[in-house]
């Protein structure tokens, strides 16, 4: 007969378990620790107190995703059966842990690396770029070989405490069956609150490290990507809000836009929209070195319509693109592009001018499918999407891949003025540089013309050149002093200086150049990327209602307007003179400051001035509810959705 286990061995099983459990918990902190260090001079100041907060609060955020992740091991490691104690059961519990956790750690670590692109933790919506992913993957193991390393090692010792400390001898004893399925109903009872972070009323989600930090641009360092992912993957189904009935919604804000024609003094029959890749304010009119970084740009620019605050309305090529042709910001977790909203119809910059006549086409230098620009290109109805195999099936220039995207961007925009100048019908193109996003490559004769100038600000004067070569080319032709220019950036680039919660993380260049037009230079008023679309009708003469939720900028409007952004839980409203951040969940206010004064944004007014944040509140609400709305219902026309009243 088998001898019994003492009380003390019964437990043996929870011993390990919690064991093995928290040296998963010293991984997540140690990559912790790791993506504090390596990001510093996004989070700055720092301090140990600081660094020691995030820690400490984040082992909340960690117990919740190791809770996720290791759901299966616990109920393996717990189930009250004799064969736990057996060699073959060991093992698998080793390889559920291992790789369980293996996996988990590699995504926290690879975002030690992506954080300084994206200024927030990974979400779901960043695979629908998997493929680009995928097509860089050998420059980024060679350009962040550590993290590789690191990864192996840390693996390495995960296997080796497990295998030396937490492993379990077989043997033969008896278990206690009633206490064994006590243990067992137990632990699947703490299970889910240990997933849901505790037993507060609403699951713990990202947004909440805004409660323990001193300055929302912190919440990363207590928050996790396993946690950002899993909460992110929820929320791919909207719910559309009921603030305002119907009618209500309809006096608040409606995302429709009656476009008039601009003064007859602006009026031209052609448009070039160029999409500047990670051309932020903060990376234009730098002098770096001795060496001017956008020396034509900025002469265009002082030629050019401007405004004194102007937005970029996501941070990601893929949210700018939308903006921009379709004149819909991202007010969801997802990218549209990448969204379940994606096969809607919707109105763009082509589907307004193709029955006009004109032609319409997207010059995108990269390679086929690089970040969907073909298949959105193709849904927004342009009749031709231009990239790297239509370039070289056109050309016989050498050297003119660059290894990794596509095309570098002065042969690409030499071939794509020429392909305007040879237009025999009015034309609209929206051409989307390529050299200046990671990793920065440039021809070897600029990396020797420019040796000092880091690649980013190398890779930005090169495409500024390259802007130079379209203008001349395209001013061969009678067709250029008819044409508008929109100069405007898809997103902010690397910078420490430019987190999402900065006046730097959205500020973008966006003017309309017209040749040898007397126009005024600088308006005391913002834009955003979505007034872009309507404006751009109004300077072609098109008087139409069109789906959108901007503004024509050269139509007079009586009513303030506002620039909503949403970014990892947050909101952020900006109008002329205040900016305020909301909560994404439950909508209310976190900071508010008064920005022309504060440019630091380091004076918080909440909550003095909760009262008077009502304004904006309302705005965002109407906002959001319309564009939920339009997008659940598939109304992103101006016919579709004025239907939904009817």
């Amino acid at each position: 007969m088998q001898s019994p286990l003492s009380y003390w061995d019964e437990f043996a099983h929870v011993r390990l378990l919690l064991g093995r459990l928290l040296l998963a918990m010293v991984a997540f902190t140690a990559v912790r620790l790791g993506f504090i260090w390596y990001n510093a001079a996004s989070f700055s100041p720092l301090d140990s107190a600081t660094i020691l907060n995030s820690v400490v609060h984040g082992w909340r955020f960690d117990v919740s995703a190791l809770a996720y992740v290791n759901a299966l091991f616990v109920v393996l490691s717990m189930l009250p059966i004799q064969s736990r104690s057996k060699l073959w059961y060991q093992r698998m519990l080793y390889f559920v842990f291992i790789s369980c956790n293996g996996v988990t750690l590699g995504f926290e670590l690879m975002d030690v690396m992506y954080f300084p692109f994206a200024f927030r933790r990974t979400g779901f919506g960043d695979f629908g770029m998997a493929g680009d992913f995928f097509m860089m993957l050998p420059e980024l193991l060679v350009q962040f070989w550590p993290l590789i390393v690191s990864f192996i090692l840390l693996l390495g010792i995960l296997s080796w405490v497990y295998l030396k400390f937490l492993w379990l001898d077989e043997h033969d004893k008896q278990n206690r069956t009633w206490l064994q399925i006590s243990i067992f109903a137990l632990g699947l009872a703490a299970l889910p609150i240990l997933m849901r972070g505790g037993l507060q009323l609403r699951p713990l989600m990202p947004i909440a490290a805004a409660e323990v930090v001193a300055s929302p641009k912190l919440m990363p360092t207590v928050s996790n990507t396993t946690l950002t992912l899993i909460h992110s993957v929820q929320q791919t189904s909207l719910e559309i809000p009921t603030w305002f009935s119907d009618e209500k919604l309809d006096q608040a804000f409606v995302p429709t836009i009656d476009v008039q024609a601009a003064d007859s003094s602006l009026l031209v029959q052609n448009v070039v929209i160029i999409v500047l890749e990670s051309f932020g304010d903060i990376q234009i009119s730098r002098n770096v070195d001795g060496v001017e970084l956008t020396p034509f740009l900025d002469s265009l620019l002082e030629e050019s319509i401007q405004w004194e605050f102007s937005r970029s309305n996501g941070l990601r090529s893929t949210e700018g693109i939308v903006s921009i042709a379709t004149g819909i910001p991202r007010l969801m977790e997802q990218p549209f592009l990448f969204s379940r909203y994606q096969t809607n119809q919707f109105e763009s910059l082509a589907t307004h001018l193709n029955p006009l006549g004109y032609e319409t086409l997207f010059f995108h230098g990269g390679n086929a499918g690089t970040m969907g620009f073909d298949q959105f290109a193709k849904a927004a109805e342009f009749d031709h999407y231009l990239d790297r195999d239509d370039f070289e099936k056109s050309s016989i220039e050498p050297e003119t891949y660059d290894g990794q995207w596509g095309i570098f961007d002065e042969p690409f925009f030499r071939y794509a003025a020429d392909y305007l100048n040879n237009c025999d019908t009015n034309f609209a193109a929206l051409l989307f540089s390529l050299t200046s996003h990671y990793p920065y490559t440039v021809p070897t004769q600029y990396e020797r013309r420019y040796p000092n100038l880091k690649k980013h600000a190398r890779s930005i004067r090169y495409t500024d050149d390259a802007l130079r070569v379209f203008f001349n080319q395209l001013k061969k032709s009678e067709k250029f002093e008819n044409t508008v220019f929109v100069l405007v950036a898809d997103h902010v680039g690397e910078s420490s200086d430019a987190s999402p919660l900065s006046l730097e993380g959205y500020s973008i260049p966006l003017a309309f150049y017209f040749p040898n037009k007397d126009v005024d230079i600088i308006h005391q008023a913002i834009v955003q990327q979505i007034d872009i679309l309507p404006s751009v009708l109004s300077v072609l003469g098109i008087e139409k209602e069109i789906f959108g939720f901007g503004q024509n900028v050269f139509q007079k409007n009586n009513k303030q307007p506002h620039i909503v952004t949403y970014e990892s839980g947050l909101f952020q409203v900006l109008d002329s003179t205040h900016l305020t951040v909301f909560y994404g969940n439950s909508y209310k206010p976190l900071m508010r400051f008064k920005y022309q004064d504060d440019k630091e944004l380091e004076n918080n007014l909440i909550p003095s001035q909760t009262d008077s944040v009502h304004s904006h509140r309302r705005e965002l609400q109407a906002r959001v509810q319309a564009h939920h709305r339009a997008m659940v219902k598939a109304a992103l026309t101006a016919q579709r959705y004025k239907n939904l009243n009817e």
